[in-house]
């Protein structure tokens, strides 16, 4: 029997780590549209000042991320690698070189998401964090991810083992 070579085992192709960064990307903007960050807790509310700015330009006044829908859909998988240590990382956000300059303001989507992340300085707009060292992903994201990666680790065995059919089975 062939010894497989575990580096290429737990090493994913790019397709894999565009996935695993759309999860994670879909699972953000659902918790915040919700007002929830990754680690399960509601978004400080608005202040009244600020909830009656964004009523005023039609949107819900909760503390969402959403004003105009310009910052979501600038809101994607940026890049992924994998690293020496047999880790991957995804990074999603808002590319700089792509945001979108809205219009009446000297602003993009990526300042404002940045600024959101930390709130105001006069915290007028309390934070609202996208990820802290407690929790980087949804809850909602975790299961779908840990699906992806047993089935790329069963398709690379079967690779490296030429052939040899793999089952992942979900619990």
């Amino acid at each position: 029997m062939k010894i497989p070579d575990f580096e290429k085992i737990i090493k994913f192709d790019t397709a894999f780590l565009k996935r695993i960064g759309s999860i994670a990307v879909i699972q953000h903007l659902k918790g915040m549209s919700k007002g929830i960050g990754p680690d399960g807790k509601k978004f400080k509310a608005l202040s009244r000042r600020y909830a009656n700015a964004k009523r005023k330009q039609g949107a819900k006044p909760i503390p969402d991320y959403r004003l105009s829908g310009t910052l979501q859909k600038d809101f994607n998988y940026l890049g992924g690698d994998n690293l020496d240590s047999g880790e991957f990382v995804v990074e999603i956000g808002i590319e700089m070189s792509k945001a979108t300059t809205y219009p009446d303001r000297d602003l993009n989507t990526a300042s404002v998401i940045n600024f959101l992340h930390h709130g105001s300085r006069d915290r007028n707009i309390p934070p609202r964090p996208l990820y802290s060292n407690k929790a980087v992903l949804y809850e909602g994201a975790k299961k779908s991810i840990v699906e992806e990666i047993a089935s790329s680790i069963a398709y690379n065995i079967q690779k490296e083992l030429g052939g040899v059919t793999v089952h992942v089975i979900n619990m």
